[in-house]
């Protein structure tokens, strides 16, 4: 989807098409998996109509307003992206013992 990049509604649209394309010459499809907010949204805007009503399975959904809402519907189920700092520095710490620094990248 990368919707981070193209996130136009015509963008959007076009990516509609293509899936939609994709859908119809595929086998049929038991569930369906979407990571990240957008492409949640995007699911569960199209989910009767595209998506068949196929189950939906989320992951690294930051909103979590958004994914408890999907409580209520027996169709959606998925987990939210809980980052923990704390657990990471552990690592780093524990990976680098013997260094006397490190270098962060981050988008």
């Amino acid at each position: 989807m990368d919707s981070k990049r193209f996130s136009g509604r015509e963008q959007i649209a076009r990516f509609a098409e293509t899936l939609a394309h994709k859908i119809q010459q595929s086998p049929p499809h038991d569930v369906i998996v979407v990571a990240d907010d957008n492409a949640l949204r995007f699911a569960l805007q199209n989910h009767s109509g595209l998506l068949n009503n196929l189950p939906v399975v989320f992951l690294g959904v930051n909103n979590r307003d958004l994914a408890v809402k999907q409580n209520a519907n027996p169709k959606v189920t998925g987990v939210v992206e809980a980052l923990s700092l704390s657990d990471t520095l552990r690592v780093i710490e524990k990976l680098t013992k013997k260094s006397d620094s490190f270098f962060v990248v981050g988008a």
